[in-house]
């Protein structure tokens, strides 16, 4: 939350504006500018949030808001709506656009090629600085250092903001990375940014020997190779239990499971975001089991270590999809009762 608060301080300052654009589906942490730029429920709490912040609707093709059907409309039509909201609100006073380059706990969603290229040609041509929440999906989480390397140079961000990972997840440790060109128009600028442990020694110690065990145990290129391997079980899953609507991963150990009602109509297993009380009587029984599965709403979300072993990974995805079949048991008795 500090990472993106401090991104969306710098890009303020850098353009002398203050709107910033965020995706309704998004998670950008739970203090006030942050937690005003997330577009999903856990918000709500918070109103009335930092004003300035407008949410639009991102690509996800599976529930598409633009009644899509392949991933070159949905990318086309999701553009043409962030088009349309900048038109409306006026490009010249937007400061920021800040996306999670694959969306996290609101769904595991992947862009459609070309998307995120497209978004920073608009904030090419509208002079918006571009944020890269990176928070969730960095260090490996999707087979890259970066989440945004996979769809190339024409998708770099500006800032990008970093956390969990940076350190393995062993000490609580925020970064914004700021490009060369904000950079050296942020340097004779006074930085309102500074707080009592920016920066603090046992962190950053923290962060330099993930960073070490990152590159020395090839754990990037793990995360990718493992993921392939779990999203194929997942896809298996998908054929035999007709509760999984839609299966999707991120490129790396990173992926989620999309529970269903009814596959045709793809409605979800409880309202958006109610949590079906079969779907919590999973996770207790795979936590007593010794597997953490996450989930919410109708997401199931699997996001393992990236040191996980195979023999760990395997087991932990049979294990769930035998709780998948009482699973579906379950809804299919209390659908016909």
């Amino acid at each position: 939350t500090e990472a993106n608060e401090n991104a969306l301080r710098l890009a303020r300052t850098h353009t002398g504006r203050q709107k910033v654009l965020a995706a309704f589906r998004s998670f950008h942490g739970a203090s006030a500018g942050a937690i005003s730029a997330t577009g999903e429920p856990r918000r709500w709490g918070s109103e009335p949030a930092v004003p300035g912040v407008v949410h639009f609707l991102g690509p996800y093709l599976y529930r598409s808001s633009f009644f899509s059907s392949t991933p070159e409309e949905e990318c086309a039509r999701a553009l043409a709506h962030l088009d349309e909201v900048l038109m409306y609100e006026g490009p010249q006073t937007v400061a920021a656009i800040i996306l999670e380059t694959v969306v996290g706990t609101n769904g595991v969603i992947v862009p459609p090629d070309g998307y995120l290229a497209g978004v920073r040609e608009r904030c090419d041509r509208y002079g918006i600085v571009l944020i890269a929440d990176e928070v969730m999906v960095g260090f490996g989480r999707c087979g890259e250092w970066f989440a945004w390397q996979r769809y190339g140079a024409e998708s770099q961000p500006d800032l990008m903001t970093l956390a969990k990972g940076l350190t393995g997840a062993h000490l609580p440790l925020g970064a914004v990375v700021v490009s060369a060109a904000v950079a050296r128009a942020l340097e004779p600028q006074m930085l309102m940014t500074g707080l009592t442990y920016c920066g603090h020694p046992l962190a950053c110690a923290a962060g330099v020997a993930a960073l070490e065990s990152y590159r020395d145990e090839g754990l990037i290129e793990r995360s990718r190779a493992l993921g392939t391997q779990m999203l194929a079980q997942l896809k298996r899953m998908q054929a035999r239990h007709a509760i999984v609507g839609d299966v999707r991963g991120g490129h790396g150990l990173f992926a989620v499971v999309e529970l269903v009602r009814d596959r045709a109509s793809r409605a979800p297993l409880a309202p958006w975001p109610q949590m079906h009380a079969a779907l919590r009587r999973l996770l207790e029984s795979a936590l007593g089991a010794g597997v953490s599965f996450a989930a919410r709403g109708n997401l199931l979300l699997l996001a393992p270590p990236l040191v996980i072993g195979e023999r760990e990974l395997s087991e932990a995805l049979e294990l769930l999809d035998r709780l998948l079949g009482e699973l579906g048991a379950s809804v299919s008795r209390e659908r016909n009762s």
